[in-house]
């Protein structure tokens, strides 16, 4: 029998680089860069740590439990099936990006 997903969503992490022509420009979602919300599916809460660090965020389990939200998953995924992995958006107009795996 499969294991059941649980899904979360919660605020990013990181900071868009300095531009000093344009400190507003949005940049691209990146792991590498900036993302201000991501969205996870995974089997365990130790997963979703696992697999957000592995996208190159920073976060742990406590943190989940303190600032995320537990069984949503929002608005912004409407359309996208729940499946092991992180997604991220800059801006709530945004369609979210899958940052893992890459897809």
């Amino acid at each position: 029998m499969a294991k059941t997903l649980k899904i979360w969503n919660g605020r990013g992490w990181g900071r868009p680089r300095y531009n000093p022509e344009n400190i507003h420009q949005r940049l691209p979602v990146s792991y590498e860069e900036y993302c201000d919300h991501i969205f996870v599916c995974a089997h365990s809460k130790a997963e979703a740590v696992r697999i957000v660090n592995e996208a190159g965020g920073c976060i742990s389990a406590r943190e989940i439990d303190i600032y995320w939200s537990k069984n949503c998953w929002g608005n912004t995924m409407e359309g996208i099936e729940p499946e092991v992995g992180v997604w991220g958006i800059q801006n709530y107009k945004d369609k979210p990006v899958r940052l893992y795996p890459k897809g």
